[in-house]
């Protein structure tokens, strides 16, 4: 397919508009973005593109009132709109779908549909009325092929995003901002929502689409704009708007990129050769490991090493993490530690077999009623025989006080752990994995939201729990910083793949690994396309 063509009457037609924006989150911040300025034409598509962090969904929400700039304006068909709140811009024509979705599961997709129609209560009351409004919806939307009855918690997720979508279309927004849409989508569910959004930008809806997938920019979008760090790059159209194009402006990296340059590492030396530690076996081999949403990839990883698993939002790292955690139960291939197979179907089967994960989101790890000593020892306490007598007050504080001094907890550990700020808080739940002595640790941004003082300590603790245990440690993160600190060596994912491999070195920079996030062509992913060794 080829993006639309717009329509030339509309391109001189007042739109949806912001004009040198700038928005921090609070006084004495740096500010998230800086004077970046777009519009959005009636019946035109417009791709919204940039790194991570780079001010995307800031912008979306300035754009939405749920964020107000301290400078600029924002208008909607030559009417300024910054100050309004998101309800009033909401009724003015802008609606916006985020990845996360709104739906309500329970309720049928009819009733859905009625709650994103402003006069709802009237339509209630008038059955008929609502039918017809109900069918123009699903008409405009091409909703034919899903029973208007049935629950929306029922439907595939496609089919659900397609309802959210029709809801948001359902107030007769004229603007549309669509907030990474095909995360997790190929093949049939790509492609209706393509369809879906082609269909709103024929009916004169002006659309903005934030998507790092920029193959699917190109396809779909008439111009793209790229902001960087916060600021405004410019903007590509027509036979400029390329994916190489596009790379190198959110990146600022014009070198190459792809699988030649990360096939050329890895596989001669181990990569923790120069940092004087001890080359241990493979412990982690995956074959063709793969699911809905993941490609099958395939492994073998070293024991005393740190291995980044980097992209952007919806690359993949999370999602192979969930199926070696057995978080996930993989489709295809198979998984060895030690050289042994082991099934992972449920979290269990993988503590049982030496794994350990610590979930992004502290509070998943933490039981907040208890003390930051017992949720240190939760390990010991739950690995001892049901028969055994459990440890006294006195025995767990006295064990909890050697730990918290190897780990350095500042703050009143022995109360609550909410106590605690978010950098102690992220020690006792790395000092619980330590203390396991795990033969794989897969770790989630586990450093991010913690001040520089505790990112260093924390990026210490997890070198050593490599170096002492000889363990596989492996990290998945959006965050560039925090992957070059921590790592060996990273694997560089998109779109559910490895697409690059690069050996972490004195030179190599963030642009690097931004360039080859958004790279398109995989790395030995897919079946029969050969082994990724992370080293030996």
């Amino acid at each position: 397919m080829t993006a639309a063509v717009a329509d030339p009457a509309r391109a001189g037609a007042p739109g949806l508009e912001c004009t040198d924006v700038w928005v921090r989150y609070g006084p004495g911040l740096p500010p998230v973005l800086r004077g970046v300025s777009l519009s959005v034409a009636p019946g035109e598509v417009v791709a919204l593109v940039g790194h991570n962090g780079a001010g995307k969904s800031t912008l979306v929400k300035a754009l939405t009132g749920a964020v107000h700039p301290e400078r600029g304006a924002i208008s909607l068909d030559g009417v300024r709109v910054d100050g309004r709140s998101l309800r009033q811009i909401m009724a003015a024509g802008v609606s916006c779908v985020w990845q996360e979705l709104s739906v309500i599961p329970t309720m049928s997709v009819v009733d859905n549909l009625l709650l994103g129609m402003p006069d709802r209560a009237r339509l209630v009351a008038s059955p008929g009325l609502a039918r017809r409004r109900i069918a123009a919806v699903v008409d405009r939307c091409d909703l034919h092929n899903i029973d208007p009855k049935a629950k929306v918690g029922s439907l595939p997720f496609v089919d659900r995003q397609r309802v959210e979508i029709a809801r948001a279309m359902a107030i007769d927004a004229r603007y549309l901002l669509l907030d990474e849409p095909t995360a997790g989508q190929r093949g049939r569910g790509r492609d209706e929502l393509f369809a879906l959004i082609r269909s709103a930008a024929g009916h004169g809806v002006g659309v903005l689409l934030v998507d790092h997938h920029l193959d699917e920019v190109v396809e779909l979008a008439h111009r793209a704009v790229v902001v960087r760090d916060g600021e405004l790059v410019g903007e590509v159209a027509g036979t400029a708007l390329t994916a190489a194009r596009m790379t190198e402006m959110m990146t600022g990296y014009t070198g190459t990129v792809g699988p030649s340059l990360g096939a050329a590492v890895g596989h001669d030396h181990h990569p923790r050769a120069g940092r004087g530690s001890a080359v241990a076996d493979c412990r982690l081999r995956c074959a063709e490991l793969g699911s809905s949403t993941l490609a099958q990839v395939s492994l073998e990883l070293h024991g005393g090493s740190v291995y980044g698993f980097y992209g952007l939002e919806g690359g993949g790292q999370s999602e192979l993490l969930s199926l070696l955690a057995g978080a996930s139960v993989p489709s295809t291939g198979s998984v060895e530690i030690d050289g042994k197979p082991v099934k992972l179907r449920t979290p269990a089967d993988a503590v049982r077999a030496g794994i350990v994960y610590l979930s992004g989101d502290r509070a998943q790890m933490l039981v907040r009623t208890m003390s930051g000593s017992d949720n240190l020892l939760l390990g010991q306490l739950a690995s001892r025989p049901l028969w055994s007598l459990a440890p006294t007050r006195k025995q767990r504080q006295q064990a909890a006080a050697a730990l918290v001094g190897q780990l350095d907890v500042k703050g009143n550990w022995r109360g609550l752990v909410t106590g605690l700020s978010g950098g102690n808080q992220q020690k006792l739940v790395i000092g619980r994995a330590l203390q396991r002595s795990p033969a794989v640790a897969l770790l989630e941004g586990p450093t991010l939201g913690v001040d520089v003082a505790a990112r260093t300590q924390i990026v210490g603790m997890i070198r050593g729990l490599a170096a002492d245990n000889d363990s596989v440690v492996c990290l998945a993160s959006t965050d560039e910083d925090e992957v070059l600190d921590a790592c060996d060596q990273i694997f560089v994912m998109a779109g559910g793949r490895l697409v690059d491999r690069l050996q972490v070195t004195p030179d190599l920079g963030k642009e690097r690994l931004r360039a080859s996030a958004v790279a398109t062509s995989p790395l030995a992913t897919t079946r029969g396309s050969g082994r990724q060794d992370g080293g030996g």
